[in-house]
Formats: C-alpha cells, sequence, structure tokens
C-alpha cells in the first residue's frame, strides 16, 4: 500500500499524476485524453486545477463515458 489513493481516510479526488497512477496509465495520457475529449470525467477548478473524483475513474474503467465540469468563478 505505498500509493498515497490507498491510504486510509485519502481524499476522493486525485490530480493528474494520482489518477494515471490509479488507472495504471502515465500522465500524459489522460492529458491526451482531456485535449481530445475523451477519458475519465474531470473537474477543472478555478480554471487551472484539474482533478478526477475516484468514483468517476471507477466509472471509466467500466466503461461509462462521462464529461469534463468546470467549478469555480467564470
Amino acid at each position: 500500500m505505498s500509493s498515497t489513493t490507498e491510504r486510509a481516510g485519502a481524499s476522493p479526488w486525485l490530480d493528474t499524476e494520482e489518477a494515471a497512477d490509479y488507472l495504471k496509465a502515465r500522465p500524459g495520457t489522460l492529458k491526451n485524453w482531456r485535449h481530445r475529449g475523451e477519458g475519465p470525467r474531470y473537474h477543472v477548478i478555478n480554471k487551472r486545477l484539474v482533478r478526477y473524483h475516484r468514483d468517476d475513474l471507477d466509472g471509466f474503467a467500466r466503461g461509462e463515458s462521462l464529461k469534463c465540469l468546470e467549478s469555480g468563478p467564470s
């Protein structure tokens, strides 16, 4: 249990590197998916922070297609 995402009480919100580790992918793969409008749903916070919710990553792994959500001031 060396992964940050496996710690008891860890936040369900993961950055790109943590999400890639969770999916056994590379961070660049998630960035490419975002650019092409593919991949798991992600949230953009204040137009600069990208976060993935663990439930969305699980849904993606099950084959569910989800879209980006932006949060914060416009």
